[in-house]
């Protein structure tokens, strides 16, 4: 039988022609598919511009609708620069409106602080700037050529096809299309500044403060002076000092104990954190005992302590410019604890009598206490052991109230503990 080249090269040419049109066929539905998604994703986009612009402008426009201190209202570059955080904008916009009838104390430029650099006549509108960040730029570049290889390594006409058929059924270009899907160029950092709601806090409340100042001495910071402890320590002092209510205007109407409650209200508020921590305690005679601490800690809770206490008196009107009292005896009875003076006169203020003496060395075991070491004074610690008071320890408990916090105390059996206002140790 006779080989028939003419019918076998037919057949390979119908054959390849097949190959190339299945293959365009298949470029044409993928570049479709791919339109379509991209006209999907350029819908959102258009819709989510859309509704990001109007609330932009609405929340610009309550920004510049209020005045705050001496009538001040926000500047247009404070605006700008506010709403570079929709966020932020939002919640401030929030809190104006919250407290519209309270404007008269908040400072707009404390608000939103511009930095040096910015120049407020180089900053767009706040009108043409939500404009920018909500529209597609319209110069948008040409796409380069795209060349798609159809069956056995030819140029398709497939793509091409496919865009051409897209644009005519969208009235849109197919660069404008994907420009959209891809959303609005980003401006960066157009007005540098920082934003500042403190002004719209509520106050904190005794509890809050005091919860606070325990939360930094439970995390190790007992100093009561460092940069955090200081500021709620100050609160909760003028609290207690407002707390009292107390004519500042007559300190000769006030009694030695009405001075004294507020003295006490005042420590007691300010201390309270230190008292559930163990690291103070107050005696029965409501004078802050301290338990634990090293020499520095206790320095400088001392001095905090009777800086508060001349800081009250002071608010008070019971101490005049020149350190002399006023108020008379009641008032200088009442200071008498914690100043020295000359005459009516306020020399310096006292160091805490009531300070953990240094531990001595103890007598050895099955020996007693020297004679000497006699029962110290209510109140006072003395730098050596001495024997447990007859009326401390009853039916083998011991009384607290008998004994004096960081004094050593002698057992008849020669054992040596120290008292820290809760236990022995």
């Amino acid at each position: 039988m006779a080989f028939d080249l003419g019918a076998f090269i037919a057949g390979a040419s119908e054959g390849a022609a097949t190959a190339i049109d299945k293959r365009n066929k298949e470029i044409r539905q993928n570049t479709l598919r791919e339109f379509d998604q991209l006209q999907k994703e350029a819908g959102e986009q258009t819709e989510k511009l859309r509704t990001k612009r109007d609330e932009m402008k609405a929340t610009a426009e309550v920004l510049a609708g209020y005045r705050g201190a001496n009538g001040v209202q926000f500047t247009n570059a404070q605006i700008v620069g506010i709403l570079q955080n929709p966020q932020n904008a939002k919640m401030l916009a929030k809190e104006l409106k919250e407290k519209e009838d309270g404007l008269g104390t908040v400072d707009f430029n404390k608000v939103f602080t511009l930095s040096k650099e910015v120049n407020e006549t180089n900053v767009p509108k706040w009108q043409d700037y939500i404009n920018q960040v909500t529209s597609i730029p319209k110069d948008i570049p040409e796409e380069p050529q795209r060349v798609v290889r159809g069956a056995f390594g030819f140029e398709s006409p497939a793509y091409g096809q496919a865009k051409a058929e897209f644009e005519a059924s969208t009235g849109k270009s197919l660069r404008e299309v994907r420009a959209t899907a891809k959303g609005p160029m980003d401006l960066g950092t157009v007005v540098q500044g920082d934003l500042d709601l403190s002004q719209f806090k509520k106050p904190e409340t005794v509890a809050m403060i005091q919860a606070r100042l325990s939360d930094n001495i439970a995390k190790g910071d007992t100093d009561l002076t460092s940069e955090k402890n200081k500021p709620l320590m100050d609160r909760l002092s003028a609290n207690a000092l407002i707390q009292a209510k107390f004519d500042k205007d007559k300190p000769e109407e006030r009694t030695t104990a009405q001075i004294n409650s507020v003295f006490s209200l005042s420590l007691r508020a300010a201390l309270d954190p230190y008292v559930r921590n163990g690291t103070i305690r107050f005696d029965d005679k409501d004078q802050v005992v301290v338990i634990t601490g090293d020499a520095k800690a206790i320095d400088d809770f001392v001095a905090y302590k009777n800086s508060m206490i001349e800081k009250q008196a002071r608010a008070m009107g019971l101490i005049n410019k020149d350190n002399t009292i006023n108020g008379g005896q009641k008032v200088r009875d009442a200071l008498l604890p914690y100043a020295e003076f000359d005459g009516d006169k306020i020399i310096s203020f006292k160091p805490n009598t009531n300070i953990p003496a240094k531990p001595s060395a103890a007598p050895a075991p099955g020996t007693a206490a020297p004679a000497s070491a006699a029962p110290a004074k209510e109140g006072t610690v003395i730098d050596k052991p001495i024997p447990f008071p007859k009326d401390a320890i009853v039916n083998g408990k011991i009384d607290g109230s008998k004994l004096n916090a960081g004094q050593q105390y002698v057992s008849s059996r020669g054992r040596v503990q120290t008292w820290n206002g809760i236990s022995l140790q």
